[in-house]
């Protein structure tokens, strides 16, 4: 079915949107590289914004935050609220390919929608650590993986570090503490990291 979904969303696109921009869009709405021109993906890496071209995390939280919008609008119950949001959030994953960021992504977010089904206060580093312990059972070897300690890594350390940086910052107005917080906060624990991996 989520097969498709993307196969109608081609055909869609094909007709709506401008030949030339064509590959950018499948790229960043469906992550499909295959019609993105090498020269245009060697510009894109060479100006550090080649993860725009892939479905990552960042998609799975912009389909959250828009979708869990959208159903707000509706009456219903807070558990149904839910679980219409975990099933959307699962269909963008299914129809991207369920690429490894994104399926990181939407199983953290479901994890996290899922608590209140059992009536239990949802925890940010507890829905990190099943997650990261689900994929491990699932994948040893992604603990040697560069993109699962980052992808982990960074989530950790803002969940970490970034209440007690928001504070050391309190002088400065809110529309710049909590981007340079959040910034910061992730460069704790994916530093050591990259250092590592790409010297």
């Amino acid at each position: 079915w989520t097969s498709r979904l993307r196969q109608w969303q081609h055909e869609r696109l094909t007709r709506v949107i401008p030949a030339d921009i064509y590959p950018f869009v499948l790229g960043v709405w469906l992550g499909e590289q295959a019609h993105i021109n090498r020269d245009v993906y060697r510009n894109f890496q060479y100006a550090g914004t080649a993860h725009v071209l892939s479905v990552s995390g960042v998609h799975v939280g912009i389909i959250t935050i828009s979708l869990g919008f959208l159903l707000s609008l509706f009456r219903m119950s807070r558990k149904l609220h839910n679980i219409l949001l975990m099933g959307g959030v699962l269909v963008f994953t299914l129809m991207t390919g369920a690429q490894m960021p994104t399926v990181r992504s939407a199983l953290m977010v479901c994890l996290y929608l899922s608590a209140e089904l059992f009536n239990r206060e949802a925890d940010p580093l507890s829905v990190l650590g099943l997650s990261g312990c689900t994929f491990l059972a699932w994948a040893p070897a992604l603990l040697f993986d560069t993109s699962f300690l980052l992808s982990f890594g960074s989530l950790g350390s803002i969940m970490l570090f970034y209440p007690g940086l928001s504070r050391a910052l309190a002088s400065l107005p809110l529309v710049f503490r909590g981007p340079l917080a959040t910034t910061v906060s992730a460069q704790a624990v994916t530093i050591p990291i990259t250092a590592w991996h790409f010297s």
